[in-house]
């Protein structure tokens, strides 16, 4: 059946799409292949037991996506409606945000030369350069791949001095 949307405008209506209010939602990031898996899921178990919000259901990582040197890891987590939904959604985001910071391993990157030149690399304290992955839009992007191309370039330079 199709109906114009001025039906549902000017006509009231009952949404049988749902018998109750609970409902699920995700939290995306992006991380590094090297990410502790075992440690995010426990970290993402932590902060549901530590929240009012979560009704229990669900509470999953999964990963999702595995492109361009990162991957995408979806938190799916369920509230019992909208409002705690959202709340929930954004304690998640910063409280995982906050464990990224703490476990800088899970950081994306992205990697220059092979693998043994990388451990060389880390043994002689070099720094390695980190960046968002395939998500950046904006003006911000550009600007840290300057600096990236800025900062590769000055130590392909002194390298050669």
């Amino acid at each position: 059946m199709v109906l114009p949307s001025t039906y549902f405008t000017t006509q009231p209506f009952e949404n049988w799409t749902r018998n109750a209010t609970e409902i699920m939602g995700t939290v995306d990031f992006d991380v590094d292949f090297t990410v502790p898996l075992p440690e995010m899921r426990a970290e993402l178990d932590r902060l549901l037991a530590e929240s009012e919000l979560w009704d229990g259901r669900r509470g999953v990582v999964q990963v999702t996506d595995a492109v361009g040197g990162c991957a995408r890891v979806r938190m799916l987590v369920s509230a019992p409606n909208s409002g705690a939904l959202f709340d929930l959604r954004c304690a998640i985001r910063e409280g995982m945000l906050d464990w990224l910071q703490r476990t800088q391993s899970a950081l994306p990157r992205y990697r220059l030369g092979s693998a043994d030149e990388t451990l060389e690399r880390r043994r002689r304290g070099t720094v390695t350069l980190i960046g968002k992955c395939s998500g950046a839009v904006g003006f911000g992007a550009v600007a840290m791949e300057h600096r990236w191309m800025f900062a590769f370039q000055a130590a392909a330079s002194s390298a050669v001095t």
